[in-house]
């Protein structure tokens, strides 16, 4: 089953580490190149494979999208490390490279789309963006419901309820799950 989105591994373009010339740069800049797509549905099992087997799938085996990650960071460690040490612009447009590329959250497994560029890199699109929305928005609306409801079981709400059928003003709003992103 082939499907739009896969399990990626992907890094931000940078000239002074992938290269560059006129014919690509007007294409790639600002994109993610994808460096693994995992066709391993089961990224949760374990890490553990044998080196020495003469098995066939051995031939067949794919790395483990975490054993891409660590290769990444540390490539990024070393990279990062050097590059500034040397003074050298490390992005051409994007001031804050440093900063993303040092962050735990840079290199991880992502939902995207992956797509091919005329001149021939294959990008991705992040999708896993949204659903960091989506679980942010639903913190807030979550943190809103929790006091509601411990506003609610107050002697002096509840008895206010039995007076006049609704809930006192501080209590009354309990925000619902639709709408959740409007306010973004």
């Amino acid at each position: 089953m082939n499907s739009k989105y896969n399990l990626v591994v992907c890094e931000l373009f940078n000239p002074y580490i992938h290269g560059s010339d006129d014919n690509n740069n007007k294409y790639v800049n600002g994109h993610y190149l994808c460096a693994h797509i995992s066709r391993n549905r089961s990224i949760f099992e374990e890490r553990l494979y044998d080196s020495d087997s003469e098995d066939e799938d051995a031939y067949d085996y794919e790395p483990h999208i975490y054993d891409m990650i660590d290769i990444y960071r540390g490539y990024y460690s070393r990279f990062s490390r050097n590059q500034f040490i040397n003074n050298k612009t490390p992005h051409p447009f994007i001031q804050n490279y440093k900063k993303i590329t040092a962050s735990d959250n840079y290199i991880v497994p992502h939902i995207g789309e992956i797509m091919y560029l005329p001149s021939g890199e294959c990008v991705v699109i992040i999708k896993t963006f949204w659903i960091r929305l989506i679980q942010r928005a639903w913190k807030r609306v979550f943190h809103i419901r929790k006091n509601a409801i411990l506003k609610r079981k107050h002697l002096n709400s509840l008895y206010f309820r039995a007076i006049y059928g609704k809930w006192p003003i501080d209590c009354n709003y309990y925000p619902s799950i639709y709408g959740i992103l409007n306010h973004m």
